[in-house]
């Protein structure tokens, strides 16, 4: 009975183990994630100096979500000492999930270089396909990425087995402990101060916060509303009014109506090959257009000019350093 007590307790010790050097290489992987985005800092010691301290500013945040959830998953692995088992478990499945968070961690840099912002619940609901975003995606990912998402999550794995399995040879060493909170400690007033100073005006300041904490709190956010929130069915009059061409508006005066009418009548007058005109419109989604088949009549125009004309929902255009597709 007493081998089988000391074996639980060994358990539970090797699990605590687990959930700390966890911690460490979680918060090690998100500083060198932002230290990605930062960039190579230049051989300058000054620079070096600044480099460091921007990179505490955007980046503490960070440490304070994994030291919060280690303290929580501590206190958990504290609560199931009498289930060793179910204490290895939990430490188990906490470190896959921080595995996946390095992946996350990687993916989401690149998305914030691509939408200036985090991923979170909202932006993934409105997407819906990734279909609309395929152009996005593909251009991102690169050789460098990929790597980086494959071997991230494994070198996080590695370090975490060799670093348990060091610390299992000493088992009252407390250096670690004290080491990586006071890490923490002066990280977080290196990094305050560095963002009082010079990040918080800077137009890329959201990169300091925890990527994880964004997407988890969106969805919190999301799931906490009593419905979620939809276009409606009927746009205001006045609305649909912005639609409408520039003449039909009424809005010009009567000298302006008359001269561009004499225009158009000389211009009429001439016989010369028929102009082609190339309508653009900014960041507009097909499907909610009336000219689409979309719910909304806001194409009456265009509308019109297809029944008449020749139309086409994809296009191919080439030239010597472009080439550019859309549907």
């Amino acid at each position: 009975m007493a081998s089988l007590n000391q074996m639980g307790e060994e358990i539970v010790r090797a699990s605590a183990r687990r959930l700390f050097w966890g911690a460490v290489w979680l918060g090690a992987v998100l500083i060198a994630t932002k230290a990605y985005y930062l960039g190579v800092p230049k051989s300058h010691l000054g620079d070096i100096a600044d480099y460091v301290r921007s990179l505490a500013a955007i980046s503490y945040a960070d440490l304070w979500f994994v030291t919060g959830l280690w303290g929580l998953a501590r206190l958990a692995v504290a609560g199931l000492d009498r289930w060793p088992r179910a204490a290895r478990a939990f430490s188990v499945g906490l470190t896959a999930i921080s595995a996946f968070f390095c992946l996350y961690a990687v993916a989401n840099v690149v998305v914030f270089g691509v939408f200036g912002g985090f991923l979170t619940y909202p932006l993934l609901a409105l997407v819906g396909d990734v279909r609309m975003v395929r152009s996005s995606i593909g251009a991102q990912l690169t050789m460098p990425v990929l790597s980086g998402l494959i071997g991230v999550p494994v070198a996080y794995a590695t370090a975490l087995g060799l670093t348990s399995r060091w610390h299992a040879t000493r088992p009252r060493i407390w250096t670690p402990y004290i080491v990586a909170l006071g890490f923490v400690g002066v990280w977080t007033l290196v990094g305050q101060g560095m963002w009082e100073q010079v990040w918080r005006t800077r137009p890329d300041r959201r990169v300091a916060a925890n990527s994880e904490w964004v997407f988890l709190t969106s969805w919190w956010q999301a799931i906490g509303r009593s419905a979620t929130v939809r276009m409606p069915d009927q746009f205001l009059q006045g609305d649909l009014a912005d639609f409408e061409p520039i003449g039909a508006k009424g809005v010009l005066p009567a000298a302006i109506r008359r001269a561009g009418a004499a225009i158009n009548a000389r211009v009429g007058a001439v016989r010369r090959p028929p102009n082609v005109i190339l309508v653009v419109l900014e960041s507009v989604a097909a499907r909610w257009t009336g000219l689409n088949g979309g719910p909304y009549e806001t194409t009456p125009t265009l509308n019109a000019l297809r029944s008449r004309r020749a139309s086409s929902t994809s296009f191919t255009a080439w030239s010597r350093s472009l080439a550019m597709t859309s549907r």
